[in-house]
């Protein structure tokens, strides 16, 4: 116990080690004395969201469209064919981090049935952090539509349509990730469906989600 200020002139040695530059004190529970140790400065895989099955949500939902996981053979999405189309995001909030400076955030993600692009529509999804736009994602070609093709509607048409409606390409898992300064103990985290038909026509669904802290 000590009244009034306490002033070192030479080492702090808890168990007789005073440590190095840099370093910082972390306790070692009662009776023990504290350790210096290095702060951990590099990506620490905090969270990973995985739809294993038909139920369980894992924390998220869907607005906008129906809040349900979609079954593409042995592939489960939250949202997807009928459910997340034009209007339609995912969302979750985490809580409970701790202490950090930034997040990273990456999102596993598929594209389903007629994703068009052309000079005056094109589809895509966004990814928001904290009710904040960070980026945009598009799938890979090719596109449904393509202003300067003849016969561009049949871009995307296939005979190996894994989900969704039939003869048109599903494209997944694509992946695409995002990092921000960050210190609140929650983190929430939104995927935008930014097409512009309904969940039949076209349609985005989350496979995954893993959320890295720094």
């Amino acid at each position: 116990h000590v009244a009034g200020n306490l002033e070192i002139n030479g080492d702090f040695r808890p168990g007789g080690n005073s440590g190095t530059a840099g370093q910082i004190l972390v306790s070692q529970g009662a009776n023990s004395p504290p350790q210096w140790q290095t702060p951990v400065t590099q990506w620490y895989l905090w969270a990973v969201d995985f739809f294993a099955d038909a139920t369980n949500f894992q924390g998220w939902s869907v607005t906008g469209g129906t809040n349900a996981i979609y079954t593409c053979g042995n592939v489960f999405l939250l949202g997807g064919y009928g459910n997340c189309g034009s209007g339609c995001s995912m969302s979750k909030t985490f809580s409970n981090l701790p202490p950090h400076s930034q997040v990273m955030v990456e999102i596993f993600w598929w594209s389903l049935d007629s994703w068009d692009q052309s000079g005056s529509s094109t589809d895509y999804v966004e990814l928001w952090i904290d009710g904040n736009y960070v980026t945009t994602a598009l799938p890979p070609l090719p596109y449904g539509i393509l202003a300067s093709t003849t016969n561009a509607n049949n871009n995307r048409k296939t005979d190996q349509s894994y989900c969704g409606g039939a003869a048109e390409i599903d494209q997944g898992p694509l992946s695409f990730m995002t990092v921000t300064n960050h210190t609140a103990s929650t983190l929430t985290v939104q995927v935008k469906c930014m097409v512009d038909q309904p969940a039949t026509d076209e349609s985005c669904g989350l496979q995954a989600v893993r959320v890295y802290i720094k």
